[in-house]
């Protein structure tokens, strides 16, 4: 006697008309795959030893994209062209940037966007202002960053 031999008819059909949702909830959540990521800023001090080592470890480890922080904005762009070769090479992406507020003054947001534009970055990202002491500084960089976007 086989499984099928103890269903009802009713359970059966009940079955089969649950199968399309049942396949539609499987695709629907592989399509919608979340990659996972890392701050680099976690792994800083390996990072400023050997960058390139140390982005492809993070790729062998599994991660599928990475953000880098601050010490990146020194980067030449010849120097963030190889980076993006490698992340390429390695199938990782840098969605987002890890910034301090020199990164969205006028004198630095022109080497942001470039820097960032060249890494395939998405977002970029205020990681600190810097000290601020009152509302009125908060509103400060609220419409420093508003000129920047």
């Amino acid at each position: 006697m086989s499984a099928f031999d103890s269903i009802s008819r009713r359970s059966f059909l009940g079955m089969a008309a649950a199968a399309p949702l049942v396949f539609k909830l499987s695709t629907t959540a592989a399509a919608k795959h979340i990659p996972v990521g890392l701050e680099l800023y976690s792994v800083r001090d390996e990072l400023a030893k050997d960058l390139m080592g140390t982005v492809k470890a993070v790729a062998k480890m599994g991660y599928e994209v990475v953000e880098f922080y601050a010490p990146y904005y020194e980067w030449k762009i010849e120097y963030a062209k190889e980076v993006r070769k490698l992340m390429d090479d390695l199938g990782i992406r840098c969605n987002s940037t890890h910034n301090h507020m020199e990164a969205f003054v006028a004198e630095g947001l022109q080497k942001t966007i470039d820097l960032n534009k060249t890494l395939g970055v998405k977002y970029v990202v205020m990681a600190t202002p810097g000290k601020v002491a009152d509302l009125d500084g908060w509103k400060k960089v609220a419409d420093q960053l508003t000129w920047a976007s």
